[in-house]
């Protein structure tokens, strides 16, 4: 059987606060936006979005406001950050 498991280095190194919020930012938006084009998707062919999706939508923009908040501070503060971010992937088999 072949690995059902892959990590893979999504962002690995040390940024400014500006650079930091730049990809998190981003990445976090990119991810909002997912669920909510999601969302409007299933509304408009079932008429009902997807369970759970904004639950996640508010979890994301809270996550979103906390990592904003984090970084105007350290800005203020010339800060650095390192970051580290592993996609774990694996495979399901459906039944």
């Amino acid at each position: 059987m072949s690995e059902t498991t892959k990590n893979i280095t999504l962002i690995k190194g040390n940024f400014t606060a500006e650079e930091a919020k730049d990809i998190l930012i981003t990445l976090l938006n990119n991810k909002i936006n997912f669920h909510q084009m999601k969302n409007f998707s299933l509304m408009e062919r079932f008429g009902k979005p997807e369970y759970g999706s904004q639950s996640r939508i508010d979890e994301l923009k809270k996550n979103r406001d906390e990592i904003q908040n984090l970084l105007k501070a350290a800005e203020e503060n010339n800060v650095t950050f390192s970051i580290d971010s592993i996609i774990q992937i694996r495979m399901n088999e459906t039944n």
